[in-house]
């Protein structure tokens, strides 16, 4: 009876540890093997193409734990500059990260567009884009906060893998929700050789406590008790000022 208690404890234990490193933002997905891409769109500049892959944390929403991601490639050019483009909170579509990376492709350089967690198609039925990306919850907003950076560490490992891409030429960028995701994920990923913060950056209790896009979830944080100093202790695993003082300097542009 001993025995099988401390078989238990033990599970239990291992359990509980991989939940840890698995809610860490600066803990490196595992290792995946990708599958092949497939062609969307072939233009006279640049070429489509698409992949998904399984995200690295499991949601009860089956939708949200699959990566899908959207490469514009210039054509005849191999080997070629990147960079990773992640969109705005409550996005229905990539019109203007799409526009982008057609610019980037007339430039010789590459793009790759991230759907984040619970938007897009990673929609849960029943929800519209975004719903359940920021909740009036510490916790929940943790979580997809690491499962969003997990999902972008996991893109950049797909990058490696395409030889289509040059490997030391990697960037980042986001807009608004996106932004914010960017910061943590360049302040913990080092393969990152340049950022672009979009209408966001760090701070994150400082964004929530006065952004005019999340008026009802504040008032469901302040009935709860939180102040803006409590939320910012309860971000501090997301806070991209936790981990930037430890990040190799490369250029940033902050919009």
């Amino acid at each position: 009876m001993l025995r099988a208690f401390v078989i238990i404890l033990i599970s239990f234990v291992a359990a509980v540890s991989g939940l840890a490193q698995e809610l860490r933002v600066d803990a490196k997905p595992d290792p995946i093997t990708f599958p092949d891409w497939t062609i969307v769109d072939q233009g006279e500049d640049v070429e489509e193409f698409a992949v998904t892959f399984p995200s690295s944390v499991t949601t009860s929403y089956e939708e949200n734990n699959n990566v899908p991601l959207r490469a514009f490639v210039p054509r005849n050019k191999d080997n070629v500059p990147v960079v990773l483009v992640l969109h705005y909170w409550g996005a229905t579509d990539q019109k203007a990260e799409v526009s982008l990376a057609q610019d980037l492709a007339r430039e010789g350089v590459a793009s790759v567009l991230i759907s984040l967690p619970y938007h897009l198609s990673r929609t849960p039925k029943g929800y519209r884009s975004g719903d359940l990306a920021i909740q009036a919850d510490p916790d929940s907003l943790i979580k997809t906060m690491v499962q969003a950076v997990q999902d972008v560490r996991r893109s950049v490992d797909w990058i490696e893998s395409r030889s289509e891409f040059d490997s030391t030429k990697i960037g980042i960028v986001g807009i608004s929700l996106g932004a914010l995701v960017t910061s943590v994920a360049y302040a913990v990923e080092p393969r990152f050789a340049l950022a672009s913060f979009v209408l966001g950056g760090a701070d994150l209790a400082h964004v929530v406590w006065n952004s005019s896009r999340v008026v009802a979830e504040r008032d469901r944080l302040r009935r709860a008790g939180y102040t803006e100093e409590k939320l910012r202790e309860a971000f501090a695993p997301i806070e991209p000022l936790t981990y930037l003082p430890n990040r190799k300097s490369t250029p940033t542009f902050v919009v």
